[in-house]
Parts: C-alpha cells; sequence; structure tokens
C-alpha cells in the first residue's frame, strides 16, 4: 500500500501547476510606464495578453499575468484563454495606465467544455465495465478450476 501511495505522491508533484507570469513590455527608458495586470478566476491552459498589439505572454499555464513597464496613458488589452478541455474565449478592454501604478483587468476564467466533460465521463465508465468484465472472466476460471479437480 505504500508503494502505491509514493507512487501517487510522485505524479502529482510532476504534474503540471498554473504559475503567475511576469513579464516587461518593451518600452524606451525614458518614457513614464506603470504595470497591467491580468487575473483570471480559474487558471488557463493556454493564456495569450496582447497589450497595444504587442504579444507579451503566449499561451501559458497561468491564472494571472503581470506585465510591467506598460506606457503610461490609453492601452488597449486583448486577453484570449482556452486550451485542451477549456472553453477558448478572447476579451477586449480599453485600459487608463497610471505611471507607478498598478492596473488590473479581472476577467471570468475558463470553462471546462462541454464535448471534453462527456468524453471524460464516458471513459470513465468505459473503464469501470473493463474491470467488471475482468472480475467476471477471474470468477469465471476460478470456479471453472475448482469443477474440474
Amino acid at each position: 500500500m505504500s508503494t502505491r501511495i509514493a507512487l501517487v505522491l510522485a505524479l502529482s508533484a510532476c504534474a503540471p501547476k498554473a504559475q503567475d507570469v511576469s513579464t516587461t513590455f518593451a518600452l524606451s527608458p525614458n518614457m513614464p510606464a506603470g504595470n497591467v495586470e491580468v487575473v483570471l478566476n480559474n487558471p488557463s491552459g493556454a493564456l495569450s495578453v496582447a497589450v497595444n498589439d504587442q504579444l507579451v505572454v503566449d499561451r501559458k499555464l497561468s491564472r494571472k499575468a503581470t506585465i510591467g513597464g506598460v506606457p503610461a496613458g490609453p492601452a488597449r488589452v486583448h486577453v484570449a484563454i482556452g486550451g485542451g478541455c477549456e472553453t477558448g474565449a478572447t476579451y477586449d478592454r480599453d485600459i487608463e495606465v497610471i505611471p507607478g501604478a498598478t492596473t488590473t483587468v479581472n476577467l471570468p476564467g475558463p470553462e471546462v467544455s462541454t464535448g471534453c466533460a462527456v468524453a471524460s465521463g464516458l471513459y470513465y465508465v468505459g473503464i469501470n465495465i473493463g474491470y467488471v468484465a475482468m472480475a467476471v472472466a477471474l470468477y469465471a476460471g476460478v470456479a471453472s478450476a475448482r469443477r474440474h479437480k
């Protein structure tokens, strides 16, 4: 039993985990700048963020992205989420970046796509049917061997 627990712990430690992304906007050093923070309700497997049509985060597994050095003044933030079993979505927000401050853009997180949820459920049912079939075959084999003794 302890081997199983060790195996489960090892596999869970190796599983990818969402991490906050931090990056810097390409900007000349003498311009006033602020930070933009994009925050989702749930982590996305493919978070992409563009500020003023410049891609700064490209398909990262994350819930939060912080972009430093964004030019002060009006800015357009384009966010795309969705990957794997997530329903894809895009958001465009016009924001005002204040020098030396952080402007936060809160967005709803990605939702599990219905097709993926149905496929996962069918897979689970199929695996359980397989287990039952193996147990029946094993029981039938044992019963047959006892009758022939």
